[in-house]
């Protein structure tokens, strides 16, 4: 397992990231796998959107420097700030992979204002420190200042060695290059031949210059030391960012060796099968890529017991220890290189006989004896969920009553329900077992032609070992092969006879699949020219449905225009005027429900009082009016929408619309209306057509047309009607 954690390890990009994934302990809880799993899910979410670059943490080491240790720390808390904002720009929630306390956003702060790159204690870290540091820029000037008589006389006196303030010991001095009487001498050079002097002039500056030095001392130390102190108080929090970093590291190199294997999540649980499909041992999926064999097999909960049997070097030692990996990394939330509609069975222990360290059979124990213990602690351990796995099954021991005691530890298993994966090149284990109940047999198969593994195994097989074609095609001697028994002689044609069998089937299914694709043809050719017939007749039938329609709408047209003017010319001749219409009389509108106070007349036309509002109509739409509709006006409401001379038919069925475009225009025409517009919208343009072949029919329709694009466009027809 170590070669899988190993492969893992290579994408980690810092230390505590490696720690993290070494750390990771195994579970046989479901649940808590599935939990993982959809962690894993979570974290790799932000990897698919974008890589991110990690910063490596490091403890505090005392004798240190602490100043350079805070430094290194506020470049890691500035590192992990920017990966909260680059979550956060990719659409996801920070908090949920991150957890920064505003305690060390705030720490990270006083760390930006007091240390600058250098290391050095910024001015701003606290107001005494300011202070101080103003007060020596100004005694410094003032040394400045003074010293430059000094200088000059020195000068003058040709003892100066250079004009250039010096500060040694603590105090500012200048070099000389004799010693003057009465000098204060400070320090001299190592050959002796230079000294420096502190003039009387600056003596009181420079003790004052010295004093301020030692309390900015002071207060660094007390600034430090209070920074110290808070990241004392800091550590958990601090830790747990820490952490959380090492998960996102962590999770980053799962999904790049995820990619890597072409991993999945599978199917498991606690049901006693196993399932793979397209599922490959990891290390060779690595190794090999695409030139890895998938398995693809059913080991169901029906029988207890998988036998693996084929040739030596076939692939049965590289299954087994695939099927023992893909089991751990499922129990450490690991994709695995299989399908995921593959179902595991994860049991709480995997006992494995076959696969002994060398350093135990060094210290004495026979391969066998080890073998046997292995089988002895999976029948002895009463734990539930068990599986275990057997490679060279009896093979180490004499074939014949290896063989016997092979069978009879397999059927113990078998009757004791243990679930186990058996691998065996034993003749006497294959021939007993390979009909019994509980029992599934499978091989390993040999490319006969070829002489070569195919490393697929196949169910309900049963596979030889091959041993002398394998050891023929290692290349031993031909005399060997010479002396071998008659036995062996006659498998050898047993299995030349096999060969040419199996070329034999190989050319029959080539000659197969030759005619499968020829009778394809001519099923693809036939199809192709029926469908061309359908499609003609198909055309055939639209075009005689559509010419049924149009005459079909015709005469629906015409009747319902017909019954619309019979029942218009009865109302009229119902309601016509008896006599010349009166000033204050209360009429109707032929046409509608609406009635009104006469109010006057403008030659042709009445002007009525209709609730509130003055209408002009044409004088021959007056009606008499019953003394009920006196009594009452109210205007009736239509069920058709007519607002402002509109009517919209978007969305409706064209023989709904139909009635009620005809219906509307023959009522706008009776309220005297002299222009109407009909909205249908543009869409395939079927009720369009539709508008333009009713009103092509309608007599007093004088023109219809599309308005500009900004009043409705190809969305609106506008129909004008012919005066009265």
């Amino acid at each position: 397992m170590n070669r899988i954690l190993d492969s893992i390890s290579k994408y980690t990009l810092t230390q505590e990231g490696k720690e993290y994934l070494y750390s990771l302990k195994e579970t046989d809880d479901i649940n808590l796998i599935k939990d993982r799993y959809e962690e894993y899910k979570k974290y790799e979410k932000i990897f698919r959107k974008k890589t991110l670059l990690l910063p490596s943490f490091k403890e505090f080491e005392i004798g240190k420097s602490a100043v350079k240790y805070f430094l290194f720390l506020r470049d890691y808390i500035r590192d992990v700030l920017r990966l909260e904002r680059e979550i956060k720009e990719i659409g996801e929630n920070s908090e949920e992979f991150l957890e920064i306390e505003e305690e060390i956003t705030s720490f990270y702060q006083k760390l930006e204002n007091t240390f600058d790159d250098e290391g050095n204690i910024k001015d701003e870290a606290s107001p005494e420190l300011k202070e101080i540091r103003e007060k020596k820029r100004y005694t410094y000037k003032e040394i400045e200042k003074n010293i430059k008589l000094p200088m000059q006389n020195y000068l003058k006196e040709g003892i100066l060695r250079d004009e250039e303030i010096y500060y040694r010991e603590g105090r500012f001095t200048l070099c000389l290059k004799t010693l003057p009487k009465n000098a204060i001498l400070v320090s001299y050079s190592r050959s002796g031949e230079s000294y420096f002097v502190e003039p009387e002039e600056i003596v009181n500056l420079n003790t004052k210059f010295r004093h301020l030095e030692e309390r900015e001392r002071e207060e660094e130390r007390r600034i430090i030391n209070k920074i110290y102190n808070e990241f004392v108080s800091l550590k958990n929090e601090i830790y747990q960012m820490v952490y959380c970093i090492a998960k996102l590291d962590y999770y980053g190199a799962l999904f790049n060796f995820t990619r890597e294997i072409c991993g999945e999540i599978p199917e498991f649980g606690y049901e006693e099968k196993i399932y793979l499909k397209n599922a490959y041992h990891p290390v060779l999926k690595i190794k090999l890529n695409r030139k890895c064999v998938p398995y693809n097999i059913l080991f169901d909960k029906e029988n207890s017991v998988l036998l693996v049997t084929g040739p030596n070097g076939g692939g049965k030692t590289s299954f087994l220890e695939a099927i023992y990996l893909l089991i751990k990394m499922i129990k450490l939330s690991i994709p695995v290189p299989a399908s995921s509609d593959s179902y595991f069975y994860i049991p709480r222990v995997i006992f494995r006989a076959g696969f002994e360290e060398r350093s135990k059979i060094e210290e004495g124990f026979s391969s066998f004896t080890l073998y046997l213990e292995e089988i002895k602690k999976a029948l002895e351990n009463r734990i539930e969920r068990k599986l275990v796995l057997l490679d060279e099954f009896m093979g180490n021991t004499d074939p014949e009553e290896g063989g016997d005691l092979g069978v009879a530890i397999l059927k113990e298993f078998r009757d004791r329900k243990i679930k186990t994966i058996c691998a065996t090149h034993n003749d006497k284990i294959k021939s007993f077992l390979k009909n019994e109940k509980g029992f599934l047999v499978s091989a390993f198969t040999m490319d006969i032609k070829k002489m070569k593994p195919t490393y697929r195994l196949e169910l309900m097989k049963m596979s030889p070992s091959y041993a002398i074609l394998v050891a023929k095609k290692c290349g031993l001697p031909p005399s060997v092969f010479e002396k071998l028994p008659e036995s062996a002689k006659i498998m050898e044609k047993i299995y030349s006879l096999k060969k040419e069998i199996e070329r034999e089937k190989i050319e029959i299914k080539k000659e197969k699949e030759k005619l499968r694709k020829e009778k394809e043809e001519i099923e693809k050719e036939y199809k192709k020219k029926l469908k061309e017939k359908i499609e003609k007749f198909e055309e055939e039938i639209r075009n005689l449905i559509k010419k049924f329609e149009k005459e079909k709408k015709r005469k629906i047209l015409k009747e319902i225009r017909k019954k619309i003017e019979e029942k218009r010319e009865k109302e009229i001749e119902e309601v016509r005027l008896k006599q010349a219409p009166v000033v204050g009389r209360t009429y109707g509108i032929l046409g509608t429900g609406a009635v009104g106070k006469l109010i006057g007349m403008k030659g042709e036309k009445a002007v009525l009082e209709v609730k509130g509002k003055k209408m002009e109509v044409p004088l021959s739409y007056l009606r008499e009016v019953k003394e009920s509709e006196e009594k009452e006006i109210e205007i009736k409401s239509y069920s058709l929408p007519l607002p402002s001379r509109v009517l919209s038919i978007r969305g409706m069925k064209k023989d709904d619309a139909e009635e009620l475009i005809i219906r509307f225009l023959y009522d706008a025409r009776a309220a005297g209306y002299n222009e109407v517009r009909v909205v249908h919208g543009e869409g395939k343009g079927v009720l369009k057509k539709l508008v333009f072949d009713v009103i092509k029919n309608i007599e007093f329709v004088e023109d219809f047309y599309h308005p500009p694009w900004n009043e409705g466009g190809d969305g609106v027809t506008v129909i004008k009607f012919k005066k009265i």
